[in-house]
This record gives C-alpha cells, structure tokens and sequence, in this order.
C-alpha cells in the first residue's frame, strides 16, 4: 500500500513506529507530504528486487512529463533520460553506497527534457529496506532541480577568468610582509608602479612610508595600528612615484600563516580617483562660471550656520542679482548673456577672501558667503562690488555694455537662524533694492 505512490515500507521507516502498521490514516503522512511539497522535490522508490519504480509527478514534471507519459516506469524510464555521458557517474556513485562504502546515494547528474534541452538535477537516496538475507529491496530519494545553480556556477567561472585576465592587463602588484623580521616584499609590478627598480632600490617598510603623501601618514598609522587587532586590511593611499607625482591605490590584504605573514594587493586606481574628483567637481560646480552651484552652496553654508552658533561666531550672507538681464538677452542674445554671468564671476572671485564661497543660485542670480563677518563688513563688500561691476562694462563689436547689480545683505542672528531665514532675508532686501531704482545694496531694517 502507498501514500500518494509513496511505498508503506517507506512511511514505516520515516516514522519510526516500530509496530510497523500501515500510516495512511497518520498525521505524519500528511506532514510527510507537506515537507515534500515544500522543497520542490521529485520523489523516487525502486524496487531493486522487482525494478518496480515509483515516481511523483513533480519527478516528471522536471523533464516535462506528466506520470501517464512515462508509463510503464521501471529502470529503463530513468536510464532513456539520463544523459548518456552521465551514465558511468550513476553506476559509480550508486553501487559505492550498495557496496556500504558511503550512507548515502548523490550525484549531480543531466536530464533529457522531453523539449530537448538539459537539465541538471541533483539526486540524492539510500537504502531503506533489505530482504530477510540482507539483500537491498526498496531505495528511496529525491530530485531537486539545480538547473539555475549550474547555470550561475559557469557564470562565476567565465567572471573568474575573466577577472584573472582583468588583474593581468591592470598589472595588479601584490606584496607580502613578515611580522617577525618586518621584512616586506614586492612583485615587479610594484616597482614597476612606483618607477623604481628591484635592482637599486630594496622594499621595506620604511621606503613605504617615505613614499606615502604627508596627508595620508597618520591615516595609514591608524590603519596598520588596526590591523593588528583584525584580519583585514583595506584602504586607499597616496604614495609618490618616482618622478615626484601622486599615485591613488588601493591595498587590500589579510594575514596568513596564524597572523605571522600579511598577503595584500595593491592596485594604481589614479584614474578612477582623478574621475570620481572630476564628477565630483562637476556636482558641485556651475558649468559656466566655474562658482560652486546652489546645491553646493547651500550644503556648505547650512555647515557653517552650525559652526557659526556653536562658536558665536559671525556670518553674513550677499545675495546679488544683474539688473535687467532679461533685455540683455533678448537685445544682445544668449551668448553675451553668458559673458556678462562670467564676467561678474570673475570680478567677485577676485574679491572675496579664501574663506569666503561665491554661487552662482539661479539664472542671474549670485550668493556669497561671508564666515567670521559682520553686516557692516558685508554690507562694504558688497558696495565694493557693486562699484566694480559698474567700473568694467563688456566690450560689443560697436559699442560698451554697461552692467549693474543690485546686491541684498543679511546677517545671521536670533531671528535669522537657518539657511531659509537668512537668505531670505537677503532676497528681500535684494528686490527692495531693485524697487528703488536698482544698482544699490539694500538691508532689510
């Protein structure tokens, strides 16, 4: 009798009830069942003795068959879809358990699907009943589809090799370094790297450092100090050629040997570095005229709004806008519209202390910040620059341009305590300015 084609024998001996009663009407057959399901397993017994073979439909289904299809099952239904090539594995794996040379049956092996195409299972069984003089009767096991896992398997082999090839062409350097005698070694790409020669120069700690960029030393002291108490060490430097130029790289390494021997790597990532600087320069830059741009812009001064408070320190915000740039454009056209945006990035660029940002925050719009600055010292510069943009007109093909901006201050205070407030408070005084006439500094009273 069968559970769903699975042999009593079989519930019998997944059960354990040593009274050996049938299990249809059990709970644990259903449960049975369940766990069955849940794995996705196609499910066999064979009958060695008889070559009856019992199989579940999802056993079938894994080769595109439903049970009705493949009937009569026996022996010869597996071997007609085994892949031939697989055949010899088969017999060696499963006549190693028969002989009791393993507990258990396994061996991953292909599949003809009834479509033509392979598929890799992975078949696991035992031994689970014997005839009265010890002779295997009924094998139990199942089938998990590993088609997709195969698949991933070529996948990371083709990527490994690829990457091997990847490290060839990238000439990846690696090093080793002795704790006992702190002696340290390099591959000849390192000095290849570094435009030294083995020859002349010997590897060592000491050369490292030498060779490490000013800013980065106490970096790599705390890194090597950390090392020390973990397995890996992974970070990236600044260290001189031999011409006197920067390298970026990264050194990545573990320890080896009970931590007596550190094995790393170290790659030129230059480029990539000098790429990550220039997109990074790019996000924070207006095209145009160079300035920072207003997403910059803000981040910085909302940092040093919070500086200014915790140090009770002064800041002071000008926001600029060019008086009637709209007739500029639509009179002269675009192009002497960007000159006129340059010209005045240049002229308040050459103004400006070190500390100070200069933004370009909108279309015509400017911002400057002024950090350790009062709103009386604003409010000079900005007449100051005020007075030189109305002092270098830009030269037309017959005549001068003359230009004019009107400049709003604020100052941080109680009342102006973030960046919305104080800029706010410069923008309106900006256009209050404009309302008088234009070519003014205005301060909001």
């Amino acid at each position: 009798m069968t559970i769903e084609g699975i042999p009593c024998c079989l519930v019998e001996f997944l059960s354990n009830d040593p009274h050996g009663s049938c299990y249809l009407s059990l709970p644990s057959s259903h449960r049975l069942n369940s766990i069955i399901e849940s794995t996705d397993a196609g499910t066999w017994e064979w009958n060695v003795q008889t070559d009856e073979l019992i199989i579940n439909e999802r056993w079938a289904s894994m080769v595109g068959y439903t049970i009705e299809e493949l009937k009569p099952i026996s022996t010869k239904t597996w071997l007609s879809i085994l892949h031939k090539a697989d055949h010899e594995k088969f017999q060696r794996v499963f006549q190693s358990h028969v002989l009791g040379k393993t507990s258990f049956y396994s061996a991953d092996l292909r599949l003809k699907h009834k479509q033509g195409h392979e598929v890799w299972i992975r078949d696991h069984g035992k031994i689970v009943t014997r005839t009265e003089e010890g002779e295997p009767e009924w094998f139990s096991g199942t089938h998990i589809d590993i088609t997709e896992l195969k698949q991933l398997e070529r996948e990371l082999k083709s990527s490994q090799k690829t990457l091997q090839t990847a490290q060839e062409i990238a000439q990846l350097g690696y090093w080793s370094f002795t704790l006992s005698d702190n002696s340290l070694t390099w591959s000849p790409i390192i000095f290849n790297m570094l435009g030294l020669s083995p020859k002349t120069t010997a590897a060592s700690l000491s050369l490292f450092k030498e060779l490490l960029h000013p800013d980065d030393e106490n970096l790599f002291e705390d890194s090597r100090e950390r090392l020390f108490n973990s397995k890996v060490f992974d970070k990236t430097h600044r260290i001189r050629h031999s011409d006197g130029h920067y390298l970026w790289v990264h050194i990545y390494a573990q320890w080896q040997q009970d931590g007596e021997v550190l094995v790393g790597t170290i790659h030129d990532i230059t480029q990539q570095k000098e790429l990550e600087l220039e997109l990074l320069n790019q996000s924070r830059i207006d095209s145009l005229t160079g300035l920072a741009n207003r997403r910059y812009f803000i981040e910085q001064i909302e940092r040093a709004i919070t500086r200014s408070k915790r140090t009770s320190s002064q800041l002071s915000l000008l926001v600029i806008d060019v008086d009637l740039f709209k007739k500029i454009n639509d009179r002269f056209g675009h192009s002497t519209g960007d000159r006129v945006l340059e010209k005045l990035a240049k002229i308040m660029s050459e103004r400006v202390r070190s500390s100070d940002l200069v933004a370009r925050i909108g279309g015509e719009e400017f911002a400057v910040m002024l950090p350790d600055t009062t709103i009386n010292d604003a409010f000079k510069l900005a007449e100051e620059l005020k007075e030189a943009v109305n002092s270098q007109p830009i030269q037309l093909k017959d005549n001068q341009l003359s230009l004019s901006v009107t400049i709003g201050v604020s100052s941080l205070s109680d009342e102006n305590s973030n960046w919305s407030s104080l800029y706010g408070e410069a923008d309106n005084a900006m256009y209050q300015g404009k309302k008088d006439g234009r070519n003014r500094v205005f301060i909001t009273k």
